[in-house]
């Protein structure tokens, strides 16, 4: 856990907030400390997750998996940075080629982008950079980081295909990614970034029966009507433990 939030000023960042008494925010470790703890997981042959937010955190924390892969090389280790919010292009270059994957949550766009433009402005549009990442070959899956927002699927879905604030202001829309892409970061690419890919994360024969059942189809809607999706029925395991 490196840094705080954009909304707190307190993710670490290479520029000063517009607004915050952090300056450019808070860095939980330094390099030498990060770097050998990701060494001593990463050659223990572990899987490892690092919550970063704020560009100068990512610039640690992937010169930290950049030191532990060039010592002892991995193939597949699937290593992830949650969050990854300034996801600035130079620094998912540096991801795509460690072969990092990255959980992103774009549903804090809708429910904390007005503070976040308050605190860096227009930089929020370089927050959850879903399009670039995806077109460069990253896998990203996508979450609510609950309880930070609203745990309900549909707006973070929302927040992938529109990208406004709660109150209508625009987050940058040249990263807004299709439904289908959207769906997918929120089944298909998690699952294998847990090595699951094989068991759940689709619908298919031999797969767990994991699913809801949606009050509407979020393919043939117009954006802001997704925020109108209810769950009707949830199926774990191929038993139903939510039904109205």
């Amino acid at each position: 856990f490196m840094d705080g939030s954009v909304g707190g000023g307190t993710a670490g960042m290479t520029k000063p907030y517009l607004k915050s008494e952090y300056g450019t925010g808070l860095i939980y470790m330094e390099q030498e400390e990060l770097s050998s703890k990701i060494k001593d997981v990463h050659d223990a042959g572990y899987q490892i997750s690092v919550h970063g937010i704020g560009d100068r955190t990512l610039d640690i924390i992937l010169t930290a998996f950049e030191e532990a892969l060039a010592a002892n090389p991995r193939e597949n280790h699937r290593h992830r940075i949650e969050h990854f919010s300034m996801s600035y292009p130079h620094l998912l270059d540096r991801a795509k080629k460690l072969g990092l994957t990255i959980n992103m949550n774009p549903g804090f766009l809708y429910f904390l982008g007005d503070s976040h433009i308050i605190n860096i402005g227009d930089e929020v549009n370089y927050e959850f950079a879903m399009k670039t990442a995806i077109d460069k070959g990253i896998v990203v899956s996508a979450g609510s980081d609950r309880p930070v927002i609203n745990g309900h699927p549909k707006y973070t879905l929302y927040s992938m295909v529109q990208r406004d604030t709660i109150s209508g202001k625009d987050c940058g829309k040249s990263e807004c990614i299709t439904m289908e892409q959207a769906l997918y970061a929120y089944t298909m690419a998690g699952a294998y970034q847990t090595f699951d890919e094989n068991k759940k994360g689709s619908i298919e024969p031999g797969k767990l029966a994991d699913f809801a059942v949606l009050s509407l189809a979020p393919t043939d809607v117009a954006p802001h009507d997704i925020l109108n999706m209810e769950v009707l029925m949830t199926v774990l395991g191929g038993e139903i433990v939510f039904s109205v």
